[in-house]
């Protein structure tokens, strides 16, 4: 299975890189890995899928839009309002992949954004007591798990 694919043209917190350096971390704790989403196409799914593992990987939105026809133009969502949502989905994605895999290791794979430490410590108990936890990418690459 090819790594993640990682475009140096893209912040340090989108989701490929944050994807890319959770994938890194669990394969040196020696998790197994059999399937990565392609964060390029917007691929819907288990972001990073093994046989004992189910993470749910979310970048953070950035203040212009980097595709599409708006490409280059500011976005009229607040960036604050828009990672709610995405951190609101992947809340969604963990919580279904805790029912379907009662065994599996089940995280959040972030960047280290105040927008999502902040979402994740007011959310925590309810993580906790469902064996749910989060993984941080913070802009030099380090990796804070959150159990």
């Amino acid at each position: 299975m090819p790594p993640t694919k990682v475009d140096a043209t893209h912040a340090w917190h989108c989701e490929c890189h944050v994807q890319a350096r959770v994938e890194a971390e669990l394969l040196t704790k020696g998790y197994s890995i059999s399937r990565l989403a392609d964060t390029h196409s917007r691929e819907h799914g288990v972001d990073i899928n093994g046989p004992d593992l189910k993470v749910s990987v979310k970048g953070f939105p950035g203040k212009n839009y980097v595709r599409g026809p708006k490409i280059g133009t500011p976005k009229t969502t607040s960036v604050h309002s828009q990672a709610r949502q995405y951190f609101s989905h992947a809340t969604l994605d963990v919580v279904l992949y805790r029912s379907e895999h009662p065994t599996a290791l089940v995280a959040l794979g972030l960047p280290r954004m105040t927008t999502y430490l902040e979402l994740w410590r007011k959310s925590k108990p309810v993580f906790k007591n469902n064996s749910i936890q989060a993984i941080f990418v913070d802009q030099t690459g380090v990796i804070t798990w959150d159990p």
